[in-house]
């Protein structure tokens, strides 16, 4: 084995140490929805927490690994190694800000609660679309940057690829917009 397939598996436990932590996180955002009691938002929150080490350890492999490959063997310059970088670097804020910086203020709202109902501002937080539609538009960009290292497009494919996967990443948080829309004509 030479270091480039080492880094090529390197690369891909990564990817699979981050898609795990984000399946959780989505699978977590849906079990939030459907939770009526701040001790079962707490368990939920604590569920989610857990992973992220493993994300952290798949985002620290997909980078390392993936700088070395496009260093080694691609060429820092190549179209599709560029588009790759820069969806990841785009994509890296999305998780921190958009996600757990409100899951952490959910779990701070219950963890002084005991077995009660969800107060009505935890409720609003639970059900603010920008978490679930980031998620899935984190997942999709993966997917989309995964498709660049597979296929190896030109600039302009890659380029065409990443705009399809942010657009289908968009669409498929559609739903998390829409149930809220329902949720307040209901409310009001």
């Amino acid at each position: 084995m030479n270091l480039y397939q080492l880094a090529l598996f390197l690369h891909i436990v990564g990817v699979v140490c981050f898609f795990m932590p984000l399946g959780v996180y989505l699978f977590g955002l849906l079990a939030l929805r459907r939770a009526r009691q701040a001790q079962q938002v707490r368990m939920i929150c604590q569920a989610i927490f857990a992973t992220d080490a493993v994300a952290v350890g798949g985002i620290l492999l997909v980078a390392v690994a993936g700088l070395y490959m496009a260093f080694t063997a691609w060429g820092i310059a190549t179209g599709w190694v560029i588009v790759a970088v820069v969806s990841f670097a785009l994509m890296a804020p999305i998780g921190p800000l958009l996600v757990e910086r409100r899951l952490h203020v959910i779990a701070t709202l219950t963890a002084e609660a005991s077995n009660e109902p969800l107060s009505r501002e935890t409720q609003q937080l639970i059900d603010d679309p920008v978490m679930g539609a980031g998620l899935l538009l984190m997942i999709a960009w993966l997917l989309g940057i995964i498709y660049l290292m597979t296929t190896k497009p030109t600039l302009q494919g890659a380029i065409v690829a990443m705009i399809v996967a942010a657009a289908l990443g968009l669409l498929a948080g559609a739903p998390f917009w829409l149930t809220r829309r329902r949720a307040k004509a209901i409310a009001g």
